[in-house]
């Protein structure tokens, strides 16, 4: 499985902070600094959630991508590609 420009993807991060005006602060994989999403209610510091995006920049020879992400197309990310790649785990609603 090839990753192409324009594939959505999604992206695990895990919330660091619920702040009081219903922004949580998350760390995301292969990005240095917190950042602050729109999470929905009763999300608890410690908790997974994905967020979603387009790849915008393939690099095959490097093995990296490029991803704007939803949450705000400011986020620009870019990613190493792993060897395998598979369905998304089943989801478990809370």
């Amino acid at each position: 499985m090839t990753v192409k420009i324009g594939d959505e993807v999604t992206l695990t991060v895990t919330i660091l902070k619920v702040l009081d005006n219903g922004m949580s602060s998350v760390s995301i994989p292969s990005y240095s600094f917190p950042f602050s999403i729109d999470t929905p209610k009763r999300t608890r510091a410690g908790q997974k959630v994905e967020i979603t995006g387009f790849v915008t920049r393939v690099d095959d020879e490097g093995g990296s991508v490029s991803v704007t992400c939803f949450a705000d197309p400011r986020l620009w990310l870019r990613f190493a590609v792993k060897d395998q790649c598979g369905p998304p785990p089943a989801r478990r609603y809370l």
